[in-house]
């Protein structure tokens, strides 16, 4: 449906000096009113619309202020009535309002985020249309935020499809120039003997793509593999974001404070079927594709890659 917005106009006209004053008389509205909007408080819709109570206006004003909230997208159709006294808007929503997603801005999701681009823009209560203004403007409030931060990045707005529902279920904005990239890792709580397999796996983790969503998840479950299979049945791992990325010329850089509970080392004992019968580890290394001549007489040497082999080999019989 094309968007459209109407005037009604009733108050009395007069002609002067010969000339039409419909489009140069003034008037002062006694109250300005919305409906059709409960979602946004009146002063919310005046901010967006640049009215004030109290405005002198005449027809052309009257039109342009309502053009700017048309502008926004979040509206289907717009009409407004004056009467000489109040100044009515009636608003019909549009349905296909889409959340924000950040693909890989370094920007925290949530409510102070929702907050700070509703200081900036009236309208926002985190959902966008699919283009026009409120989109644009929310675009240009990520970039502001980002410079902010250090980082001058060209953000783009872009409809997300989930791939499982095969739609569009948000608008994604993301940094296209340049690159945005996993920082330096900096470690906390790693013992003297898992240094070096921990620094490798920080090592690995840095210079991949930065996903506002799933970054910090794939760091700590790389760090809790790794322990696990060392044997540290208990750990737990706490990946945070640094709140100071490095803005080059070729990247931005987003650094990580990592810290590890390593807890106790663990050895795998012994593992019964239901029957009460242990598991045979000669089936298992078999299964797990051991060449050697020597089969493990203990069940202790990487026990975490042990246990889900063996949990494998239960399941495959």
């Amino acid at each position: 449906m094309k968007r459209t917005f109407y005037l009604l106009l009733t108050a009395l006209v007069y002609l002067a000096a010969g000339q039409p004053a419909a489009a140069q008389q003034k008037f002062t509205p006694k109250t300005i009113q919305f409906k059709g909007a409960p979602e946004y408080s009146d002063q919310e819709l005046l901010a967006a619309a640049g009215l004030k109570i109290g405005a002198v206006l005449d027809s052309a004003e009257m039109s342009g202020h309502s053009q700017k909230l048309m502008d926004s997208g979040v509206f289907e159709t717009l009409a407004f009535k004056f009467d000489g006294v109040d100044l009515v808007y009636t608003l019909v929503m549009h349905t296909e309002l889409y959340p924000v997603r950040l693909e890989n801005l370094p920007l925290t999701p949530g409510k102070e985020m929702d907050a700070a681009l509703h200081d900036r823009i009236p309208l926002y209560h985190g959902k966008v249309p699919a283009e026009r203004g409120l989109t644009e403007q929310v675009r240009q409030a990520l970039e502001e935020m980002l410079a902010a931060k250090g980082i001058k990045a060209n953000v783009t707005a872009t409809p997300y499809t989930d791939q499982k529902l095969q739609t569009v279920t948000a608008m994604n904005y993301s940094i296209t120039d340049p690159p945005v990239r996993v920082g330096e890792i900096h470690l906390q709580g790693v013992s003297p003997e898992m240094q070096a397999k921990v620094k490798s796996v920080a090592v690995r983790a840095m210079k991949t793509d930065y996903d506002t969503e799933n970054t910090v998840g794939n760091i700590e479950r790389a760090f809790v593999l790794l322990y696990t299979d060392e044997g540290y049945a208990a750990v737990k791992v706490h990946a945070e974001r640094s709140d100071h990325p490095i803005a080059g010329s070729q990247t931005i850089d987003i650094p990580f404070n990592v810290t590890i509970e390593e807890g106790r080392h663990y050895n795998l004992g012994s593992i019964y079927l239901p029957s009460g019968e242990p598991l045979n580890l000669t089936e298992i290394n078999k299964a797990a594709g051991l060449v050697t001549n020597k089969v493990e007489t203990s069940l202790s040497v990487n026990g975490g890659v042990t246990l889900r082999t063996a949990l494998l080999y239960v399941t495959g019989q």
